[in-house]
């Protein structure tokens, strides 16, 4: 055990939380720690622990502190006395250091390094004295001895008493050159870095021990940085802690050890640096020391005024050198926080998250500057607020669940979960946050919680459109089959009621009938086809169209499913206004929005005008046809004019729109190469379209009838899985001379063809059919014979289009169910090279 160690330490103080403190620091620097409550305590004790300093409060009951120094001070004038004192009363100060204080210290202490110091430069002190006066008695005592002994000795006796005087003048210089110490440590203080406090530091020690030649190096990794120097270029800016063996550096660095050399061209295993510069050969080295005993820097001093340096100077700059080392660490302490500040302070303020800290009441107390681009609030707007007025009602109530569960501790509950939050903006829109919660805690107590907040409003959006996305798939894939199915059942109807037709004897009652059942039939195959054309399952087929009669049709359909309370007006030029256009998707355009203006004036009724017009545009001269759609609704609000296209963007309640109407519409025109906009207010919405208009209407076939088409007397195999279709399309074909040979298997009719294909002119083939579809079929019959003609029949197969078909060369001619006997004829007479008039 060091001497420092074992060094005793009495602090008197009426308050225990003082007495507590102090105990703990002292006894962190390994000094042991005696107590006193009170001035009469601490005289009771002193003579018996003896101590080797005091720490003395002045204010206490029973006895005043400075009593308790007078009689310290009486008793053992050689035992240092510091006062701590939270007074702060001048004249206390002055009467303290009159009855023998060595120090004075405000409570409570800001710095307690200034105590630390203050007792090591008092027991280094107090040392000296005892040293000194130990050595006087010793002096005194040899005297004695030799004046007993040796009374005629004077010359001897002389002698003693020169060296007695040397040693007190030494003693006297030592005491003036720790003044010195004392003076430059308080100097440091005002240091604010590293660098500042380097150079005054390699100053004062200079001046200290009257060096004109030095240098101070801290380590950073593996080498010593030059912080500064006294001997301008010629010392590297750093130096490897692999030093060379007999280095100076590497002895100080090895023993953790000052190094005093009086004169280094006398030492043979020193290695020398050969700088012409280093006048006198005398050098000290002091090593700077960490708290953790390591060294973290090296001052070498050279160039003595007067030569050589003395263990004087080594020892008094150990001391000076013990102090310099805790400024460092001091400095370098601070100078970490400051760069950690800095470093997460960027990062708070340029991060695209939000940083935020609230309390136990649910305050912010922090919220990064991130906040105002994300919401735009400001931070100070935010701070002190409750974290309430920028969540929902139900984001609110999660974080409060979580926060009660966690300081009520009833239950497991993670402390760091991530969790999907909506949060309100300054101007009252919602958008969506990834947050990532930490509980905070203070010595394992709940204080609070930090969070980072993510933006996610994208990414939801693309989830919902995901969603929608696979929602209108898998309305595509069942309208797919519904259509199969369903033009199935059409083509039976069809057919049998086209040969009820034929059948039966001239009755126009019998007529009438029919031709109802044949008009709905149609109806429904329409209604089919837009239901694929919905799913974007068929093909768009577009012509050039009069787009008032498309108006028209329209309007009389809107008259039978908008109620009385919507009066519907409908205004056409008298001239025809052609577009190209798909049929069904101009429909599609003009009920979305009639729609929509039915929801504006579902409440109280209004009116709802659809008109057609010609357009010219007088910058560029082209014509268009202008189709205007408007009603006398609640109108839109400005706010969100600008979004009403978008996808999914609706102010309909949950269940009542999904938000594609205007997006669709708007596609559409766009896709036909038209424009659309719209004004609004509170008397109504107007939606203006423009569409190229075009010169005529695309030429419309003659309409065929079963008497003008020529029949023939081929012989057909005729492949479907529908017995009822079956039946029907091998009554036709008889009944128009064909020879007709039917099955419902594939697989069988690959068979039959196989066995009579020179009897075989013809295949009409179902697509979609078990075991075997009806374009693989159609591939082995083109397989066996090339030349043999195939006709496809489909409801529906999705991905086999008549552009696809063609293009592949297995059949001849696609035909789409249910299918009129004008139809297929036409098809049979068209792969025969036949035409179709008589």
């Amino acid at each position: 055990m060091s001497v420092e160690q074992a060094l005793r330490i009495l602090v008197v103080d009426d308050e225990p939380a003082i007495r507590n403190s102090f105990r703990n620091l002292l006894e962190d620097y390994n000094y042991q720690v005696i107590e006193a409550s009170n001035g009469a305590e601490c005289l009771k004790i002193f003579p018996v622990e003896k101590p080797d300093l005091v720490l003395l409060d002045i204010k206490m009951p029973e006895m005043d502190g400075l009593e308790v120094l007078q009689n310290i001070t009486k008793a053992s004038p050689d035992t240092p006395v510091i006062i701590v004192s939270g007074a702060g009363i001048i004249s206390d100060v002055v009467d303290a250091l009159h009855f023998g204080a060595w120090d004075y210290h405000l409570k409570p202490i800001k710095d307690l390094g200034v105590l630390i110091h203050s007792i090591k430069k008092s027991l280094d002190r107090s040392r000296l004295y005892k040293e000194n006066r130990r050595y006087r008695k010793h002096l005194e005592q040899e005297v004695k001895e030799r004046t007993r002994k040796h009374e005629t000795v004077n010359r001897n006796l002389r002698t003693e008493i020169y060296i007695r005087e040397k040693t007190e003048r030494e003693l006297i210089r030592i005491n003036e050159r720790m003044k010195d110490i004392v003076r430059s440590s308080r100097e440091l203080d005002s240091a604010e870095n590293l660098l500042e406090a380097s150079e005054m530091i390699l100053k004062e020690f200079a001046k200290n021990m009257n060096a004109k030649g030095g240098s101070i190096f801290l380590k950073h990794n593996k080498s010593f940085i030059l912080q500064s120097s006294l001997d301008n270029m010629n010392v590297p800016p750093s130096i490897s802690t692999e030093l060379k063996e007999n280095s100076l550096f590497n002895r100080s660095l090895k023993t953790k050890q000052p190094v005093l050399i009086k004169d280094i061209t006398k030492e043979n295993n020193i290695y020398n640096s050969g700088w012409d510069g280093y006048k006198d050969g005398s050098v000290l080295i002091f090593p700077l020391m960490d708290r953790d005993d390591d060294i973290m820097g090296l001052i070498s001093l050279h160039n003595k005024k007067s030569p050589p340096f003395s263990p004087q100077d080594l020892d008094v700059g150990t001391v000076f050198a013990s102090y310099c080392g805790e400024k460092i660490q001091a400095l370098k302490a601070v100078d970490a926080l400051r760069r950690n500040e800095k470093k997460y302070r960027f990062i708070a303020e340029n991060t695209n998250d939000v940083i935020w800290t609230v309390d136990l009441d649910l305050e912010y107390s922090y919220v990064s500057p991130s906040i105002h681009k994300v919401s735009g609030f400001t931070q100070e707007a935010l701070i002190g607020s409750n974290i309430s007025e920028t969540l929902t009602k139900e984001s609110y109530s999660i974080i409060l669940k979580i926060l009660s569960k966690t300081i009520a501790n009833k239950e497991s509950v993670d402390e760091n979960p991530i969790l999907e939050l909506e949060k309100k903006r300054k101007d009252g829109s919602l958008f969506w946050v990834e947050e990532h919660i930490t509980i905070l805690r203070d010595k394992g107590d709940v204080v609070g919680i930090l969070g980072v907040s993510r933006d996610i409003t994208k990414k939801k959006e693309l989830e919902l459109k995901l969603r929608q996305a696979q929602k209108m798939e898998s309305i595509g894939t069942l309208a797919g089959g519904i259509a199969h199915d369903f033009n199935n059942i059409l083509a039976g109807i069809l057919g049998n009621t086209e040969l009820l037709k034929i059948k039966l004897p001239e009755d126009d009652f019998f007529n009438k009938k029919l031709n109802n059942i044949l008009s709905a039939t149609i109806r429904a195959k329409d209604l089919v086809s837009q239901i694929l054309e919905f799913s974007r399952q068929v093909e768009t087929r577009r012509a050039n169209v009069d787009s008032r009669i498309i108006l028209k049709e329209i309007t009389k359909m809107l008259r039978s499913l908008l109620p009385s309370t919507v009066k519907i007006f409908c205004k056409v030029t008298n001239e025809p206004l052609y577009i190209h256009a798909d049929i069904n998707q101009i429909h599609q355009v003009i009920m979305n929005l009639c729609t929509n203006a039915h929801h504006a004036m579902k409440d109280r009724g209004g009116v709802l005008t659809l008109k057609v017009t010609d357009h010219t545009d007088n910058n560029t001269d082209e014509n268009w046809v202008l189709l205007t759609i408007s009603d006398t609704g609640h109108g839109i609000s400005s706010e969100i004019v600008t979004r009403i296209f978008d996808p999914y963007f609706t102010t309909k309640d949950k269940g009542v729109g999904t938000g594609l109407g205007l997006a669709v519409v708007h596609g559409i025109v766009q896709s036909h190469g038209g424009k659309i906009t719209l004004e609004s207010n509170e008397n109504g919405t107007e939606f203006k379209i423009l569409f190229p208009k075009v010169g005529r209407a695309t030429q419309i076939e003659t309409i065929e009838t079963i008497e003008t088409i020529k029949s023939g007397s081929e012989t057909i195999l005729f492949v479907d899985d529908e017995p009822s279709i079956i039946e029907v399309c091998e009554d036709m074909l008889g009944h128009l001379g064909y020879k007709v040979i039917t099955t419902t298997s594939s697989v069988e009719a690959l068979g039959i063809f196989e066995e009579r294909k020179n009897e075989i002119d013809l295949v009409i083939t179902d697509m979609t059919m078990p075991e075997m579809t009806g374009d693989i079929l159609a591939a082995k019959i083109k397989e066996i014979a090339p030349d043999k003609p195939v006709i496809m029949c489909t409801g529906f197969s999705e991905g086999f289009t008549y552009e696809s078909s063609k293009k592949s060369g297995i059949i001849n001619e696609l035909l789409i169910k249910p299918v009129k006997i004008v139809d297929l004829v036409k098809s049979i007479n068209t792969v025969f090279n036949r035409k179709n008039f008589l």
